[in-house]
This record gives C-alpha cells, sequence and structure tokens, in this order.
C-alpha cells in the first residue's frame, strides 16, 4: 500500500515538474478562468506569487510549427513569452508572432510596420507609408504597377491619396486621375506627363503644346486639341475660334470667320473671297458703297463706287470724276447714263455713243455736246447752230452751211437752204412773180 502511495505521488510530482506555467498577465478580474480569453488545450489558473494575476497553467504544448493552434490572444503570447518568444497573437489566433504592436486592434497602431510585420498579422495587410498602421488592401504602395486610388489613399492618407494614370505611383493630385471634370494643368501633369495639360472645358487632360489656358502662341493643331469646338486659332495666336476654316486659308472665307478670326466687327471677307479685309461694310453689300470700302474689298480691281452706290467697279477713274470720261467707264459707273459726253466730262444718257459718226439726233447732240446741240441734215455730226436742220424757218446761210454744207445758201425769207446763188436768185424771182 506504502509502495502504491508512493509512486503515485512521485507521478504526480513528475508531471507537476514537466509543467512549463506562464509568466503573469492581469484579466481584469479575479476569476481567471472565466475572465481571460479562453483558448483550446490550455488553462488559465491565478498566479501564486500574486492574486491579481492569471497565468497559463502549462505553456509546454505551444508549439509554433502546430497547425491546430486556434483561439490565441496577446494575453496567452505574453503569458506563453518563454516558448512563445513574441508577445502578440495573429489576427487568426494561431501563432504568435514578431511585430511592433498587437495585430488584434480594430486599426492597428505603433511605429516600425513593415508589409514583412503586417503580413505576420494576416497575409491581406501591408504597411503605410508612415509605417504606423497596417491596411487591407490587395498589395503593397512599394510595387511600381497596378496602384489604385483605393491603395494610395490607404498607404498615403490625403496627401496622395490619388493613384497616377499609369499606377505606376500615388501623387499629391487634387482630384483621382480617372475624373472626368475639373481638371487643371498642375493635376494632368500629375497624373500623366504625356498629356500635361487640362482641356479648355477642363473635361480631360491633353497632349497640347501649351496651356489650354494660354494668351498667345496658339496654332491651330493646340486649338483642336485644346478646344474641339474652337480648332483654329486666331490671327494673331492669343485665343481659339469656332471659325468654319483655318485663319491661315487663302480661300472661301466668309463675314463670320473673318470677324472670329480677326476679332472684330470691322473685318469681312474680301469680294474674292480670297482673304479678309477691313472694311465699313460687309463687301457683299448692295448699298452703301465708297471708293474707300470697293478698294478695301476689291483691291486691284473693282476700286470705285458705282453713282449709286450699290455696286464697285473697275472703273479707270473714280465715278464721281469731272473728266477723262470714257464710255467704257460711264457704262460701269453709271449704266443709265453709258456714254462719255464729247468732253470726257460727265456722263450722259444718249441713244449711243458720243463718238458715233452716223445716227445723230438733236437730243443725243444736246447731251454729248452742248455747244452743238443739233443734228445736222445728214445725222453724221452735231453742229453749232442756233436753230434745229428740222426746221422750216429762221435758216442763215451759217445754219445752213452748217447743217447741210451741200446747201449753204439760205433763202431770202429763210424757210429752206440752196445749193447755190444762181438756185438762191432764181428762187427770189419766183417768189416775187407769186407775189405780183
Amino acid at each position: 500500500m506504502n509502495i502504491k502511495f508512493s509512486l503515485v505521488f512521485l507521478l504526480t510530482l513528475i508531471e507537476i515538474f514537466a509543467q512549463t506555467p506562464g509568466a503573469d498577465v492581469t484579466c481584469n478580474a479575479t476569476n481567471c478562468s472565466t475572465a481571460c480569453p479562453q483558448v483550446a488545450g490550455f488553462t488559465w489558473i491565478s498566479a501564486t506569487d500574486n492574486t491579481n494575476s492569471c497565468i497559463i497553467q502549462d505553456c509546454s504544448t505551444y508549439s509554433a510549427n502546430s497547425s491546430s493552434l486556434t483561439g490565441l490572444t496577446d494575453l496567452f503570447c505574453q503569458s506563453c513569452i518563454t516558448q512563445t518568444q513574441y508577445q502578440y497573437a495573429n489576427q487568426s489566433g494561431s501563432l504568435c508572432v514578431n511585430t511592433p504592436s498587437s495585430c488584434t486592434t480594430t486599426t492597428i497602431t505603433g511605429n516600425g510596420w513593415t508589409d514583412a510585420t503586417c503580413q505576420l498579422c494576416s497575409s491581406g495587410l501591408y504597411a503605410n507609408i508612415a509605417g504606423n498602421t497596417c491596411v487591407s488592401i490587395n498589395q503593397s504602395y512599394t510595387l511600381n504597377s497596378n496602384l489604385t486610388d483605393t491603395i494610395c489613399l490607404a498607404c498615403y492618407g490625403t496627401s496622395q491619396q490619388y493613384a497616377s494614370n499609369d499606377q505606376t505611383k500615388c501623387i499629391k493630385s487634387t482630384i483621382s486621375c480617372s475624373s472626368t471634370s475639373g481638371w487643371s494643368d498642375s493635376n494632368c501633369a500629375l497624373c500623366n506627363s504625356s498629356t500635361p495639360y487640362a482641356s479648355t472645358d477642363t473635361n480631360s487632360c491633353v497632349n497640347s503644346a501649351i496651356s489650354c489656358t494660354s494668351k498667345s502662341g496658339w496654332t491651330d493643331s493646340n486649338c483642336s486639341i485644346c478646344s474641339p469646338s474652337s480648332p483654329y486659332a486666331n490671327v494673331g495666336g492669343t485665343s481659339c475660334v469656332a471659325s468654319s476654316q483655318s485663319c491661315g486659308s487663302i480661300s472661301s472665307w466668309s463675314d463670320s470667320d473673318c470677324q472670329l478670326c480677326n476679332g472684330s466687327n470691322t473685318y469681312f471677307a474680301s469680294g474674292d473671297g480670297s482673304t479678309c479685309v477691313q472694311s465699313s461694310q460687309s463687301c457683299g453689300s448692295n448699298s452703301g458703297w465708297t471708293d474707300t470700302s470697293c478698294a478695301a474689298c476689291f483691291p486691284g480691281t473693282k476700286i470705285h463706287a458705282e453713282v449709286d452706290a450699290t455696286n464697285c467697279v473697275a472703273s479707270s477713274v473714280a465715278c464721281n470724276a469731272t473728266s477723262g470720261w470714257s464710255d467704257s467707264d460711264c457704262s460701269l459707273c453709271n449704266p443709265s447714263s453709258p456714254f462719255a459726253a464729247v468732253d470726257q466730262k460727265s456722263c450722259v444718257a444718249s441713244s449711243q455713243s458720243c463718238n458715233s459718226a452716223s445716227g445723230w439726233s438733236d437730243s443725243d447732240c444736246g447731251l454729248c455736246t452742248p455747244s452743238s446741240p443739233y443734228a445736222s441734215s445728214d445725222g453724221t455730226k452735231c453742229v453749232a447752230t442756233s436753230n434745229s436742220c428740222s426746221d422750216t424757218s429762221g435758216w442763215t446761210n451759217n445754219n445752213c452751211q452748217l447743217c447741210n454744207p451741200s446747201s449753204p445758201y439760205a433763202t431770202a425769207d429763210g424757210t429752206s437752204c440752196l445749193s447755190t446763188k444762181t438756185e438762191k436768185i432764181l428762187y427770189q424771182q419766183l417768189k416775187s412773180n407769186v407775189r405780183k
């Protein structure tokens, strides 16, 4: 009996001394078995030297290579520090790990966190740039590819919360690189150096050669990139305009395009549409023309305004000239008075040219040469008689000579012209006999 008792006592002593009790920890209660977080296979008991502390009764069965441990906590790791070597449990509660601080707080805090130590806590955690926390993201910010706004915000906070357009870095832009509005040049340059400028409507970034807010240096190429709705540079290169063609065009100009390209409503398309000119009116006007506006609209060609100011003409003299007139100029300047007077000082509404050698009438002579207002008897010229060559009275030798050189003598009663003096004497005798 004594032998049996001794054997049991000895085995008990062996078992007690084979155990490895944990270090003191505080579970904030006197009943350790209920106050401390339970860990399968391990038992909490009160510390023998401090009744306010708890210990794991036996830590010897802990193994870092075990795949069956569950429910491990920081308190367990700290109590069994001799076996665990590390004081914090990973988030799955399967292992005690060498981390800067606890893995199990709602937000991991501390300093010195790295991707490696964060992943000791959990394989889905990575350290932020400051190394003061671990964040749940799908990759490390240290990788130079596939970065997202989510990763950048988690790792850098609001200081560099957006991923570059090529996803190689986190940047200090004020909007996401995937934004469709609100762009500035600085944000564009940060997001994508190959498209460093914000479009005119700020809805995108573009690869223009100058900023879309520039006040000079514009070209059609830059305008079409910065502002597709205003694709052409104005004449001074100071802005982009919504003209229908380039401001450097040499044909097909319209008034509206000229005014857009030149930035003034005093510019109009030239008469042939080859350029823009500065004029007091549109070159397509049908009234109000002056020589000045004609010269501007039709340089070197139709430089004079018609008499009625309805058109411009290519006359060789101004339509208000007082000398130098020709039939061609008259017909251009005043179609209702298409012939030049003989003295070339005006245009007249005769029925034929004042240079004609036949077909003369008194009315035409009066218009063409007021000093010779009557047509000769044969209509070949105008003469300076005192009466019409078709009159039946008032004839003088002078008038007869002018009107009809072949009948240069006036009868005594002045009713007609005779060809010879003999004929005149006979005519006078005959008239005398008739009176007797």
